[in-house]
């Protein structure tokens, strides 16, 4: 019998499409509540609690891998992740989404493990993800689990007319002490013009 806080994680079916949905929109009304306009995100959340089936089946999203947590035998998150739109050579994280009722129950750092051991092991040398710049909780988190804010920004209307500052973090696939090695060995070489 499984306990009943053990966290599964496994790939999405076209079945799942309706959970994940539930999952989706109801993390984005909570977690944007002050974000949107409440009118829009009511029309957000529906788009994303009815999206999923299709979005399975798209090629895109076939291409990449989505992930579910369950708690219980119940979905309590997704994540969608693969290779970079624009850079085959970097892994990208689409999305992470997990049910309002479950934040601060260990699910999101599950799936977050989850990803970062696929990304390592795909050799890729590093991922990247784009967030709203006013998603505070979701940028604690991400930087809780070693992801590091960069310089470069862009605007994304989500469909409301109004474009929304999202910034970009990045994910190296070694270790933050290597990263620090590597920056001091760059900046040795370039400061002997090498």
């Amino acid at each position: 019998m499984m306990a009943e806080n053990t966290i599964t994680i496994r790939d999405a079916e076209l079945t799942d499409a309706e959970a994940m949905g539930r999952v989706h929109g109801e993390a984005w009304r909570v977690g944007y509540a002050t974000v949107f306009e409440a009118g829009f995100l009511s029309f957000a959340v529906e788009q994303r609690r009815t999206g999923w089936g299709q979005l399975l089946s798209e090629r895109r999203v076939r291409e990449s891998r989505v992930l579910v947590a369950e708690v219980g035998g119940v979905m309590r998150g997704l994540t969608r992740f693969g290779r970079a739109d624009r850079d085959a050579a970097t892994w990208e994280l689409f999305a992470l989404y997990v049910d309002p009722s479950y934040w601060g129950t260990g699910v999101a750092p599950a799936l977050m493990n989850r990803v970062t051991d696929e990304f390592r092991r795909s050799g890729a040398p590093r991922a990247t993800l784009w967030t709203l710049a006013e998603a505070r909780r979701a940028r604690r988190f991400y930087e809780k689990s070693g992801w590091h804010l960069t310089p470069a920004r862009r605007e994304r209307d989500f469909g409301d007319g109004i474009p929304r500052p999202l910034v970009q973090y990045h994910l190296f696939s070694f270790s933050a002490d290597e990263v620090v090695r590597l920056g001091i060995a760059q900046r040795e070489c370039a400061s002997r013009g090498r």
